[in-house]
Protein backbone atom coordinates (compact mmCIF):
# COMPACT_ATOMS: atom_id res chain seq x y z
CA UNK A 1 0.00 0.00 0.00
CA UNK A 2 1.20 3.30 -0.84
CA UNK A 3 2.31 5.93 1.35
CA UNK A 4 0.00 8.71 0.92
CA UNK A 5 -3.35 5.93 0.46
CA UNK A 6 -1.94 4.21 3.86
CA UNK A 7 -1.86 8.22 5.75
CA UNK A 8 -5.22 8.53 4.09
CA UNK A 9 -6.82 5.56 5.56
CA UNK A 10 -5.40 6.63 9.29
CA UNK A 11 -6.84 9.84 8.65
CA UNK A 12 -10.37 8.37 8.28
CA UNK A 13 -10.21 6.04 11.16
CA UNK A 14 -8.94 8.77 13.21
CA UNK A 15 -11.53 10.69 12.20
CA UNK A 16 -13.99 8.59 12.68
CA UNK A 17 -12.19 7.32 16.58
CA UNK A 18 -12.48 10.74 17.71
CA UNK A 19 -15.99 12.21 17.73
CA UNK A 20 -17.51 8.51 18.61
CA UNK A 21 -15.20 8.80 21.82
CA UNK A 22 -17.58 11.73 22.73
CA UNK A 23 -20.72 9.39 24.56
CA UNK A 24 -18.00 7.58 26.30
CA UNK A 25 -16.22 10.93 27.60
CA UNK A 26 -20.00 11.90 29.24
CA UNK A 27 -20.52 8.92 30.46
CA UNK A 28 -16.95 8.96 32.51
CA UNK A 29 -17.27 12.78 33.57
CA UNK A 30 -20.57 11.48 35.11
CA UNK A 31 -19.29 9.02 37.41
CA UNK A 32 -16.44 11.22 38.63
CA UNK A 33 -15.15 12.88 40.65
CA UNK A 34 -15.16 9.69 42.43
CA UNK A 35 -15.02 9.37 46.50
CA UNK A 36 -11.38 8.80 48.19
CA UNK A 37 -12.36 4.98 48.65
CA UNK A 38 -14.59 4.52 45.84
CA UNK A 39 -12.38 2.17 44.44
CA UNK A 40 -12.48 -0.36 47.17
CA UNK A 41 -15.41 -2.75 47.56
CA UNK A 42 -18.07 -3.26 50.73
CA UNK A 43 -16.49 -4.80 52.99
CA UNK A 44 -19.37 -7.56 52.62
CA UNK A 45 -18.36 -7.79 48.76
CA UNK A 46 -18.58 -11.16 47.15
CA UNK A 47 -15.62 -10.28 45.51
CA UNK A 48 -13.28 -9.80 48.52
CA UNK A 49 -9.83 -11.80 48.60
CA UNK A 50 -9.40 -14.63 50.95
CA UNK A 51 -6.83 -12.31 52.90
CA UNK A 52 -9.51 -9.46 53.84
CA UNK A 53 -8.45 -6.87 50.35
CA UNK A 54 -10.68 -6.56 47.56
CA UNK A 55 -10.27 -7.66 44.23
CA UNK A 56 -10.23 -4.67 42.26
CA UNK A 57 -9.20 -6.09 39.01
CA UNK A 58 -10.29 -8.97 36.73
CA UNK A 59 -9.53 -10.74 33.57
CA UNK A 60 -11.96 -12.81 31.59
CA UNK A 61 -11.35 -15.05 28.34
CA UNK A 62 -14.41 -15.15 25.73
CA UNK A 63 -15.73 -17.10 23.69
CA UNK A 64 -18.59 -16.75 21.23
CA UNK A 65 -21.04 -16.96 18.19
CA UNK A 66 -22.80 -14.33 15.97
CA UNK A 67 -26.87 -14.26 16.27
CA UNK A 68 -27.90 -12.42 13.28
CA UNK A 69 -31.13 -11.62 15.41
CA UNK A 70 -31.86 -7.88 16.68
CA UNK A 71 -30.62 -7.06 20.31
CA UNK A 72 -33.88 -6.38 21.66
CA UNK A 73 -34.99 -9.90 20.06
CA UNK A 74 -31.98 -11.85 22.10
CA UNK A 75 -32.54 -9.99 25.30
CA UNK A 76 -36.23 -11.14 25.20
CA UNK A 77 -34.91 -14.73 24.58
CA UNK A 78 -36.29 -14.12 20.92
CA UNK A 79 -32.92 -14.46 19.02
CA UNK A 80 -31.61 -17.66 17.78
CA UNK A 81 -30.70 -16.74 14.63
CA UNK A 82 -27.49 -18.49 14.48
CA UNK A 83 -24.03 -18.14 11.80
CA UNK A 84 -21.03 -19.23 11.22
CA UNK A 85 -19.29 -16.78 12.66
CA UNK A 86 -16.73 -16.85 16.25
CA UNK A 87 -15.23 -14.40 18.09
CA UNK A 88 -12.64 -15.68 21.24
CA UNK A 89 -10.71 -12.79 23.49
CA UNK A 90 -9.91 -11.37 26.84
CA UNK A 91 -11.02 -8.61 28.45
CA UNK A 92 -9.00 -6.86 31.30
CA UNK A 93 -11.15 -4.84 34.08
CA UNK A 94 -10.74 -2.58 37.00
CA UNK A 95 -13.03 -1.71 39.41
CA UNK A 96 -12.95 2.11 39.47
CA UNK A 97 -15.97 3.76 41.80
CA UNK A 98 -18.72 2.58 43.99
CA UNK A 99 -22.18 3.98 44.60
CA UNK A 100 -24.02 2.95 47.43
CA UNK A 101 -23.24 -0.53 48.58
CA UNK A 102 -24.74 -2.27 45.18
CA UNK A 103 -23.10 -0.40 42.50
CA UNK A 104 -19.70 -0.42 41.19
CA UNK A 105 -18.17 1.12 38.40
CA UNK A 106 -15.68 -0.76 36.14
CA UNK A 107 -13.23 0.68 33.12
CA UNK A 108 -12.85 -2.47 30.61
CA UNK A 109 -10.44 -3.18 27.52
CA UNK A 110 -10.74 -6.05 25.52
CA UNK A 111 -9.22 -7.81 22.65
CA UNK A 112 -10.89 -10.36 20.55
CA UNK A 113 -9.95 -12.14 17.33
CA UNK A 114 -13.10 -13.10 15.18
CA UNK A 115 -12.99 -16.03 12.45
CA UNK A 116 -15.82 -17.78 10.64
CA UNK A 117 -17.55 -15.55 8.20
CA UNK A 118 -14.94 -13.09 8.95
CA UNK A 119 -11.14 -12.61 10.20
CA UNK A 120 -9.87 -9.95 11.75
CA UNK A 121 -9.40 -8.57 15.40
CA UNK A 122 -11.56 -5.49 17.22
CA UNK A 123 -10.68 -3.44 20.36
CA UNK A 124 -13.27 -2.45 23.04
CA UNK A 125 -13.05 0.55 26.08
CA UNK A 126 -16.03 0.54 28.17
CA UNK A 127 -17.52 1.77 31.45
CA UNK A 128 -19.47 -0.86 33.51
CA UNK A 129 -22.06 -0.61 35.99
CA UNK A 130 -22.58 -3.57 37.80
CA UNK A 131 -25.29 -4.43 40.28
CA UNK A 132 -23.69 -6.60 42.87
CA UNK A 133 -26.76 -7.77 45.14
CA UNK A 134 -29.08 -10.48 44.55
CA UNK A 135 -31.54 -12.21 47.42
CA UNK A 136 -30.16 -16.01 46.53
CA UNK A 137 -26.28 -14.51 46.81
CA UNK A 138 -26.22 -17.31 49.63
CA UNK A 139 -26.84 -19.53 47.37
CA UNK A 140 -25.51 -18.61 43.87
CA UNK A 141 -23.38 -14.68 44.13
CA UNK A 142 -24.82 -13.17 40.93
CA UNK A 143 -23.88 -9.76 39.95
CA UNK A 144 -25.38 -8.17 36.50
CA UNK A 145 -23.74 -5.68 34.51
CA UNK A 146 -24.37 -3.05 31.86
CA UNK A 147 -21.34 -1.20 29.41
CA UNK A 148 -21.07 0.92 26.90
CA UNK A 149 -18.35 2.41 25.37
CA UNK A 150 -15.95 1.99 21.92
CA UNK A 151 -15.59 -0.75 19.29
CA UNK A 152 -13.01 -0.71 16.74
CA UNK A 153 -12.62 -3.60 14.21
CA UNK A 154 -9.28 -3.61 12.00
CA UNK A 155 -11.54 -3.82 9.24
CA UNK A 156 -14.68 -3.18 8.06
CA UNK A 157 -17.02 -6.79 9.43
CA UNK A 158 -18.22 -8.63 6.33
CA UNK A 159 -21.27 -9.60 8.45
CA UNK A 160 -21.90 -6.10 9.31
CA UNK A 161 -22.11 -5.24 5.57
CA UNK A 162 -23.12 -3.55 3.17
CA UNK A 163 -23.38 -0.89 5.81
CA UNK A 164 -20.24 -2.12 7.55
CA UNK A 165 -17.62 0.95 9.43
CA UNK A 166 -14.41 -0.56 11.70
CA UNK A 167 -15.43 2.39 14.34
CA UNK A 168 -19.14 1.46 16.37
CA UNK A 169 -20.49 1.78 19.87
CA UNK A 170 -20.16 -0.90 22.38
CA UNK A 171 -22.91 -2.45 24.27
CA UNK A 172 -21.76 -5.21 27.13
CA UNK A 173 -25.13 -6.63 28.71
CA UNK A 174 -23.65 -9.07 31.25
CA UNK A 175 -24.51 -11.74 33.98
CA UNK A 176 -21.94 -13.07 36.41
CA UNK A 177 -21.87 -16.41 38.44
CA UNK A 178 -19.97 -17.68 41.48
CA UNK A 179 -19.68 -19.65 44.35
CA UNK A 180 -21.34 -18.23 47.41
CA UNK A 181 -17.82 -17.76 49.22
CA UNK A 182 -14.68 -15.65 48.49
CA UNK A 183 -13.95 -17.17 45.26
CA UNK A 184 -11.73 -15.39 43.09
CA UNK A 185 -13.31 -17.56 39.86
CA UNK A 186 -16.47 -16.69 37.82
CA UNK A 187 -18.45 -18.10 35.00
CA UNK A 188 -20.23 -14.91 32.67
CA UNK A 189 -22.24 -14.77 29.89
CA UNK A 190 -22.43 -11.71 28.11
CA UNK A 191 -24.11 -10.30 24.80
CA UNK A 192 -21.61 -8.70 22.86
CA UNK A 193 -23.31 -5.80 20.77
CA UNK A 194 -21.90 -3.74 17.52
CA UNK A 195 -24.23 -0.79 16.75
CA UNK A 196 -24.23 2.43 14.51
CA UNK A 197 -26.72 4.06 17.43
CA UNK A 198 -29.42 4.61 14.37
CA UNK A 199 -27.23 6.46 12.10
CA UNK A 200 -24.91 8.25 14.59
CA UNK A 201 -21.77 6.25 13.62
CA UNK A 202 -22.62 6.74 10.27
CA UNK A 203 -24.41 3.39 9.78
CA UNK A 204 -27.45 1.61 11.32
CA UNK A 205 -25.73 -1.67 11.13
CA UNK A 206 -23.95 -3.71 14.00
CA UNK A 207 -23.85 -7.05 14.88
CA UNK A 208 -24.37 -9.70 18.08
CA UNK A 209 -22.58 -12.27 19.83
CA UNK A 210 -23.48 -14.51 22.39
CA UNK A 211 -20.38 -15.11 24.66
CA UNK A 212 -19.36 -17.38 27.79
CA UNK A 213 -16.23 -16.89 29.77
CA UNK A 214 -14.36 -17.83 32.75
CA UNK A 215 -13.29 -14.65 34.90
CA UNK A 216 -10.61 -14.69 37.71
CA UNK A 217 -10.54 -11.65 39.87
CA UNK A 218 -7.28 -10.28 41.97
Amino acid sequence: MAPSLRASSLGRLVSRVLPALAPLALVLSLAAPLPKDAGAAPADSPRDTLSGESALWSVTAFGGVHDDSRLWEILTFRGHDFESSYLAGVAVTREVGASFDRLTWELEGSLFRHFGNQSHLEGNLALLARWRRFPWDSFVDTSVALGQGISVAAERPEIERPDAQEVLHYTAVEAEFAPPSDSRWSVVGRIHHRSGVFGLYGTRGGSNFHTLGVRLHF
